[in-house]
């Protein structure tokens, strides 16, 4: 495993661990999910690979997290609470200076 793969594993754990998000989806956009489906089907991408994706061009590092949560009124305080966490397992692992993408792709309404 690379190093940005383990990185992108540490960052998705410490996601998946939020009490707030109940699903961790794939990031990026159509044409990103339809290259990454094709590469699983020819092998060229494992299994369980994480779903956040961590890039770097020209020295900067680029973290990409799509997420879903329960409630709507709390996704903005979610998403700050997500980018914290997030920033802080990067520290840990040296890297300061991190561009963070975090989209809420779902919200599940609880029945009421």
């Amino acid at each position: 495993m690379t190093a940005d793969a383990d990185l992108a594993t540490s960052v998705e754990a410490v996601v998946r661990s939020h009490d707030d998000v109940i699903a961790l989806y794939r990031s990026g956009g159509t044409l990103d999910r339809v290259i990454d489906a094709g590469a699983r089907g020819l092998g060229i991408v494992r299994e369980g690979a994480p779903l956040v994706a961590v890039s770097r061009r020209d020295g900067e590092l680029t973290v990409r997290i799509a997420v879903g949560t329960a409630e709507s009124e709390r996704a903005p305080s979610t998403a700050r609470a997500i980018e914290q966490v997030v920033r802080a397992r990067l520290l840990d692992h040296g890297e300061n200076d991190v561009i963070v993408h975090l989209t809420i792709a779902h919200i599940t309404r609880g029945e009421g």
